[in-house]
């Protein structure tokens, strides 16, 4: 175990590396589309990442009205207040139209319901509200990975995609661009959708009619 470093010169302290890894690089990617896309007025993350992650807790979003619903217990930190509902049934807790922005982020793999909790995203955004959906997806082929996929002889096998393991309990989905974009962005005006990282995860952003 290492001991701290009391014998030390006195100097100026180093500033502390950038968050490196998966997680880092995906909320990296969503304070990336954000700031895109300029969203304004209350906020709901459909979360799978701790409560200390929680997106609505930046800076871009102080003060605004600020929800995270999918962690466990109800419970208020810093100004978000925290709900333990099920995102695929919140019209006893949001009404129609109430968020300017709501962010799924990784949550839709581990939803059972997801297509309901589409729906529901659609029903709290307000007119000219966004939604932005982050979810693990598959789409390349591992040689645009940088990985050769080969069968028991040996010969290259062409019809693979690269896609994020397995990795909790529940994990369900892995979606497509063509799903991101057709079904779970319907009914809204798309403004993109990207895959990126390695696994890969799709990127979906639409915007509510006014």
């Amino acid at each position: 175990m290492a001991m701290e470093d009391e014998w030390a010169p006195a100097t100026a302290p180093t500033p502390p590396a950038a968050p490196h890894g998966p997680r880092a690089r995906l909320r990296a990617e969503i304070q990336r589309l954000i700031e895109a896309h300029s969203p304004n007025g209350a906020v709901l993350e459909i979360a799978a990442d701790p409560r200390d992650l929680a997106t609505p807790s930046i800076a871009y979003f102080d003060g605004e009205e600020r929800h995270v619903i999918g962690l466990g217990e109800d419970a208020e930190k810093d100004g978000v207040t925290f709900h333990g509902g099920h995102p695929h049934d919140m019209r006893e807790l949001f009404a129609d139209g109430k968020f300017g922005v709501v962010i799924s982020n990784r949550s839709m793999a581990r939803d059972a319901r997801f297509l309901r909790t589409a729906e529901e995203i659609r029903r709290v955004l307000a007119p000219g509200g966004l939604a932005i959906i982050i979810t693990p997806c598959f789409s390349m082929v591992p040689n645009d990975a940088g990985a050769v996929a080969v069968g028991r002889k040996g010969n290259p096998v062409p019809d693979l995609t690269v896609t994020y393991r397995v990795h909790a309990t529940p994990d369900y989905w892995r979606i497509s661009p063509q799903a991101m974009r057709n079904v779970i962005l319907e009914g809204l005006e798309v403004q993109e959708v990207r895959v990126k990282l390695m696994p890969p995860f799709v990127f979906g952003v639409g915007i509510k009619a006014p």
